[in-house]
Order: C-alpha cells, then sequence, then structure tokens
C-alpha cells in the first residue's frame, strides 16, 4: 500500500504543535514597537514595521544585526552593540510584552475544537516570553 492510500481516509491526531508568531498569534507590532525603543536606547532611530519584520525569523540576535544594519555598515556593528541591543529588547519585550499581540481571527474557536487533542507550541522565542504571550 502507497503512504497516499493510507492517507486516503480520516486520521486521529495524537497531537498537534503550532508555531506561535505568524501562526496562532499576531505580535508583529509589539515586536516592532519594542525593537524601535531598543533601537532609540542606543541612538538610533525608529524602523518601520516593514523593514522590522523583514528581518524576523532567525531569532533576536539576528533581528538586532539586521536592524542595527539599517543604520551602520555590518563592519561597524560591534558585538557589544549587539548584546546591549539585544538586552534592551528584550527588557522593553518582557515590559510590553502583549500591548498590541492578539490571536488571529479564528484562532481561539479552533483551538476549543481541539480541546480532547494534545496541543503544542514551538517558538524560537526563550520559554518565559512564549508563557507570557500565552
Amino acid at each position: 500500500m502507497k503512504l497516499n492510500e493510507r492517507m486516503a481516509g480520516p486520521m486521529k491526531l495524537t497531537a498537534v504543535l503550532f508555531d506561535l508568531d505568524g501562526t496562532l498569534v499576531d505580535s508583529s507590532q509589539d515586536i516592532t514597537n519594542n525593537l524601535n525603543r531598543a533601537l532609540e536606547d542606543l541612538g538610533f532611530g525608529s524602523l518601520s514595521k516593514e523593514t522590522v519584520l523583514s528581518h524576523v525569523g532567525y531569532g533576536a540576535p539576528y533581528l538586532i544585526e539586521k536592524c542595527l544594519s539599517e543604520f551602520l555598515p555590518p563592519t561597524e556593528i560591534s558585538k557589544d552593540t549587539i548584546v546591549n541591543g539585544l538586552a534592551g529588547f528584550r527588557n522593553h519585550y518582557l515590559a510590553h510584552l502583549i500591548d498590541t499581540s492578539a490571536p488571529y481571527p479564528g484562532v481561539s474557536e479552533f483551538l476549543d475544537r481541539l480541546e480532547a487533542v494534545p496541543l503544542g507550541v514551538i517558538s524560537n522565542k526563550p520559554e518565559d516570553v512564549v508563557q507570557g504571550v500565552l
């Protein structure tokens, strides 16, 4: 029997895993606001939401470095600046974690329909941040 033949009927779900940001929750404005707060702490200006989001998805250190490169050539971005930017972003984000973040429309109702199925969340965010969003 081929794989697609075995999958033709109904499947019993044993668990469902979801990505947090961009799947369950729209946190794009909170990420942008808190990243801009961290940049301003370092003496830089603000970036547009579109610019910030173009660097999201590879972890906070990458986000900080790429956003700093919007103001400085990469060769002028020191490790200390990245570390300080990362600390500032984390501090601001923890203080303003869910100012504007919200589940996407229909997510809550969909999750309610899966009440008998074990659910999990996958994220590259630190666990304390994920718990705060949930």
